[in-house]
């Protein structure tokens, strides 16, 4: 199960707020896949969530996980440009200071 920003389980894509309930549960399946077919080939080798959507893979375009990676993604830059621009608006007025 996906947990939120705060750490806590996930319902609903809602409480994720960038991607649909639909999206939501692409994603539910596409991981569920990845265990059964790890399960399935890797029987007595235990996993963990970077076998499936780190390490070595990463090209995810066109997968449900990367709906929500580049939902992240745009998130972390509008957050982190409002971070740089108010840094150097201070700086700025620091200077005149």
């Amino acid at each position: 199960m996906l947990n939120d920003e705060n750490g806590q389980p996930v319902k609903s894509a809602n409480q994720i707020k960038s991607i649909s309930n639909q999206d939501l549960e692409k994603i539910e399946a596409f991981l569920q896949g990845c265990v059964y077919t790890w399960c399935n080939t890797k029987k007595k080798e235990a996993f963990c969530a970077a076998d499936f959507v780190g390490g070595t893979n990463k090209e995810w375009k066109g997968t449900p996980p990367y709906t929500l990676f580049s939902s992240r993604l745009e998130q972390y830059r509008r957050e982190y440009s409002q971070e740089s621009e108010n840094k150097l608006m201070q700086e700025h007025l620091i200077r005149q200071e």
